[in-house]
């Protein structure tokens, strides 16, 4: 089976014909996926499943179950002769020239984790390759006169659009369609609690759980900020640009510095590891900093599996 790798989708995802050929169990699960010009179809199953490299690298993940996840990459065959590709290197997929269905896609949750620091250019940077866990991917322009078909995947979940700017300010992650009654508990502290706080929208977590049961996932961040790091090692500039934007946040008080001494000793704490999230698409910010309420230790509940998101 292949994959891609995708760090704009906001959450993984498997075709239902991986799914059945690895015998994964489905769970019932709700989320709405959109996509280019406002594409959308609701998504009702995911499934659980360990990733590895066949090493020492593995991950649990969740996917989400949809028919199809995009068309063959690549979308035509071409020729590898004047390439001159490094012939003493591991590559992800060796037969990467040749087009294939896409049956897994790895998203930004994962993302980084999978990259190494290492990277070869080639044709004047035109082709990278880039090492992985999987060995190396090859990624870039190849020029092909025969197809003027292009392929592009992004996700992003279905919001109210009178809260769409709220969301985005807040940049708290996945936003999953809720499986809550409109009308239970949940909606009612929404109602009661919801205020309008000096041009910005302030309301208490709607817990479904108990929040004692949620663990502590600080190596799971660790991990993500140290490929974060690695990341802004081989580009200064993003480095320049996340700082800019993290300050831009601390400013309107969306974040605020904690520092460790800070931190309460009687409960567990859960940390928002965060990533780049880019929107060529947008006039104002081309960048934006997102927080992953997704993020846990293997076995343990999400900060979004905690808290119950309803429809508005």
């Amino acid at each position: 089976m292949i994959a891609i790798l995708d760090s704009g989708s906001q959450q993984s995802l498997c075709s239902f014909q991986a799914a059945n050929v690895l015998g994964l169990k489905k769970q019932d699960f709700c989320a709405t996926i959109a996509g280019v010009s406002g594409s959308c179809f609701s998504v009702r199953k995911r499934v659980s499943t360990e990733i590895s490299n066949g090493g020492s690298f593995k991950r649990k993940l969740n996917f989400l179950l949809v028919p199809e996840i995009t068309g063959c990459v690549p979308t035509q065959p071409f020729d590898l002769t004047n390439m001159n590709l490094p012939q003493n290197i591991t590559y992800a997929d060796a037969e990467f020239n040749i087009p294939k269905r896409i049956d897994i896609l790895l998203g930004g949750e994962i993302f980084y984790e999978l990259l190494k620091s290492k990277q070869i250019k080639l044709h004047d940077n035109s082709i990278i390759l880039q090492d992985s866990v999987f060995g190396y991917i090859v990624t870039g322009s190849i020029q092909n006169d025969q197809s003027n078909y292009y392929f592009c995947n992004f996700i992003q979940d279905q919001v109210d659009k009178n809260l769409t700017k709220f969301w985005d300010l807040e940049a708290i992650g996945i936003k999953e369609e809720s499986s809550c009654d409109p009308d239970d508990q949940a909606m009612q502290h929404f109602k009661s609690s919801v205020r309008f706080n000096s041009g910005r929208y302030e309301v208490g977590f709607p817990w479904k759980r108990d929040k004692q049961e949620l663990n502590d996932n600080f190596s799971v961040a660790e991990n993500r900020a140290k490929s974060l790091a690695k990341r802004f090692i081989q580009d200064p500039t993003l480095f320049k640009q996340y700082v800019e934007i993290l300050k831009e946040y601390e400013s309107q008080g969306i974040i605020e510095r904690v520092f460790q001494t800070e931190k309460p000793t009687n409960r567990a704490v859960f940390y928002l590891p965060h990533q780049a999230v880019f929107r060529q698409e947008s006039l104002t910010t081309k960048m934006r900093i997102v927080f992953d309420a997704s993020s846990h230790e293997d076995g343990q509940l999400a900060l979004n599996e905690c808290i119950c998101q309803v429809r508005i």
